[in-house]
């Protein structure tokens, strides 16, 4: 007899997937948008395998380059002002 969806979900730590006590994305939007840009930067529909290896380089050394100047100060992330006060909110709930 398989498992019904309520005997997996009491098995299964909320620590895996609960993130109330955490400051870590809730979702996988990020990944999203990076599937996004590198469909935009290769602006094809069926690009070559050398293609794409050639943009996924190209995207890594611009990742090490943007970590780096994070790591010196130098360049700081922003977060759309919508999502910042969302994360307020979610914070300032959470500490009541």
């Amino acid at each position: 007899m398989p498992f019904s969806f309520w005997a997996i979900y009491m098995a299964t730590s909320t620590k895996i997937w609960n993130h109330f006590n955490t400051d870590r994305t809730r979702t996988a939007n990020h990944l999203e948008g990076w599937h996004a840009a590198l469909n935009r930067s290769i602006s094809r529909p069926k690009p070559n395998i050398f293609v794409l290896i050639t943009e996924i380089k190209n995207q890594q050394q611009n990742f090490e380059l943007d970590l780096q100047a994070q790591k010196n100060g130098n360049l700081k992330t922003l977060n759309k002002m919508k999502f910042r006060k969302l994360e307020k909110r979610l914070k300032n709930a959470k500490d009541r």
